[in-house]
């Protein structure tokens, strides 16, 4: 069997200790961690700075709003947006919070909204400058026209290369300067190494 720990009635509650220092400086005025808030609801007198205290979390500091509602004698904090904040979502926004009372919320339950009147502070994100990648080879992505261009093998680079030949040049051949021979023509030589003579006959 389990032991059961019998309560003592004449025990004193056990009070949680405060998460946050409120303070209510006039009905429509109270501060949490010295930021300001005004009391734009108090439904059923909803407002009760001890509670608060005791529910409060740091994480609420960043929203515009805080709503509070009751249940089974229960305190819930919750944060909201303004309406001009485009970047969060439309669930998250003020406009929405009755959407949120009548869903989440003890139907006739008591409630109170907190207006910040003191901007929350918004922080920008700050970029990383990026690291410079290691070199693993050759750049693939270069292309043919950022590649330099290879000089001929004679130095000379201000020569070009003509698109129909493969060679630097073009070699010209004269016609043959042989002399044509009739029909009945025979050419014949005379002389033997240097200075040979030729002549032309006629054939029957």
């Amino acid at each position: 069997m389990r032991n059961q720990v019998k309560k003592d009635p004449d025990a004193e509650p056990v009070v949680p200790e405060p998460r946050a220092h409120v303070a209510q400086l006039t009905p429509e005025l109270l501060t949490i961690n010295s930021r300001r808030y005004q009391v734009a609801v108090n439904h059923k007198g909803a407002v009760d700075p001890v509670r608060i205290a005791e529910r409060y979390d740091e994480i609420l500091s960043k929203y515009d709003f805080i709503v509070g509602d009751w249940g089974y004698e229960q305190l819930r904090l919750k944060g909201f947006y303004s309406d001009d904040n485009h970047q969060s979502d439309p669930d998250q926004r003020i406009g929405h919070v009755q959407d949120y009372l009548l869903e989440f919320c003890n139907f006739g339950c008591a409630y109170f909204i907190l207006e910040r009147i003191d901007a929350p502070e918004k922080t920008t994100p700050t970029r990383q400058p990026r690291r410079p990648r290691a070199s693993k080879g050759p750049d693939v992505h270069r292309t043919f026209r950022d590649r330099p261009e290879k000089a001929p093998k004679d130095g000379n680079r201000h020569q070009k290369h003509s698109p129909r030949s493969s060679k630097p040049y073009a070699e010209k051949r004269g016609g043959s300067t042989r002399p044509g021979r009739g029909r009945h023509e025979q050419a014949t030589t005379s002389g033997k190494g240097h200075g040979r003579h030729f002549t032309v006959r006629k054939t029957d």
